[in-house]
């Protein structure tokens, strides 16, 4: 089974994947460490509803609704919770206890699909047709009227009841509610495309995937295809990496240029992703261990380039452009000594 370690890069006060942030036990939250597209959020039950960015807070009684091709992101805090949100989904915030022994969360999921990474206590997803619930550590809730309920556990325990029954699950297995006055469908084994939604959606899962599930067509956290391994040697030497954003500091058609490179697997099987934010007028540079890595930065405006594929004979990486919608990120150069 590969292990696959997520180094998460945090520059500013932005975050562009989960991760959790130190804080007490009063200050119990749910923040957006990451947003793709088109994301709306209200901050509580008297909050307009508004376009999401990083760092906002979600009270008890708010809502996030993601819409076509979007993806989001919210980390529980401080026990680390992750709450991964996809495409076309509505939910509510209802409960979020400060009960330091077991910290209680509880979603109303309106429509749509989450996936919960627990770090600890209980979170509970209720729907029209029924409760769902982990107590550790992976759990997706799907729903729509058309297709009903469905929970997956990919691994630890989790469980799905309603008025006419209850199921207990545990790693590798699902259940269902076709209908409302339905009772849950007794445990069965997850089905392929339930594996590649859990690859698909959350990273944190990977090195939980069956290693013949793993063999399928890999994804990046926002859904999109990685590209094969290029033939040849991995690169030798460290990547070196310079990343400067040219609109100016007051430019407001520009915004923060978000730069994420993974490092596909070694014969270890070790990868990992790191982030990075650059904001308007400033440079980062920095150098990465040597491996194969995959690019894809994301625009102010929720413009997407990537994922492509670093070549195997690179070691230096360098994009100079201001981030609007009529600009492009310069490709790599040819291979040149690191500086």
């Amino acid at each position: 089974m590969k292990n696959i370690h997520h180094i998460l890069f945090l520059l500013l006060l932005l975050l562009a994947a989960c991760g959790p942030s130190p804080v007490s036990e009063e200050e119990r939250q749910a923040m957006f460490t990451f947003i793709l597209n088109d994301v709306q959020a209200r901050a509580d039950a008297g909050a307009d509803l508004k376009p999401a960015a990083l760092g906002d807070i979600l009270q008890v009684g708010g809502q996030a609704q993601s819409g076509n091709d979007s993806r989001a992101c919210l980390d529980l805090e401080p026990e680390g919770t992750v709450v991964r949100i996809g495409p076309n989904t509505l939910f509510t915030l209802n409960t979020l206890e400060t009960d330091a022994d077991s910290p209680l969360a509880r979603l109303e999921l309106l429509v749509g699909q989450i996936w919960v990474i627990l770090a600890g206590g209980r979170l509970e997803v209720e729907t029209p047709y029924g409760l769902a619930a982990v107590r550790g550590s992976y759990m997706s809730v799907a729903f729509d009227e058309a297709q009903g309920m469905i929970v997956t556990c990919l691994e630890g325990h989790c469980s799905l009841a309603n008025e006419a029954g209850t199921v207990e699950l545990t790693d590798g297995q699902s259940s269902s509610i076709p209908q409302a006055d339905d009772p849950p469908s007794p445990p069965q084994k997850m089905e392929e495309e339930e594996y590649q939604e859990w690859q698909q959606a959350s990273p944190e899962a990977v090195e939980l995937l069956d290693p013949d599930k793993t063999d399928e067509p890999r994804y990046t956290e926002d859904g999109q295809l990685i590209p094969q391994e290029a033939e040849g040697p991995l690169i030798t030497e460290p990547l070196t990496f310079e990343l400067s954003n040219n609109c100016a500091a007051s430019d407001p058609i520009g915004g923060d240029w978000l730069w994420q490179f993974e490092r596909l697997p070694d014969e270890n099987g070790a990868g990992f992703v790191e982030t990075f934010v650059v904001p308007n007028g400033q440079t980062f540079t920095g150098t990465l261990p040597p491996g194969q890595y995959v690019i894809t930065d994301w625009f102010a405006d929720g413009q997407q380039h990537g994922p492509q594929l670093l070549l195997s004979d690179k070691n230096f990486f360098q994009a100079r452009s201001c981030p609007d919608e009529n600009s492009q990120p310069v490709p790599p150069p040819p291979p040149s000594p690191p500086r």
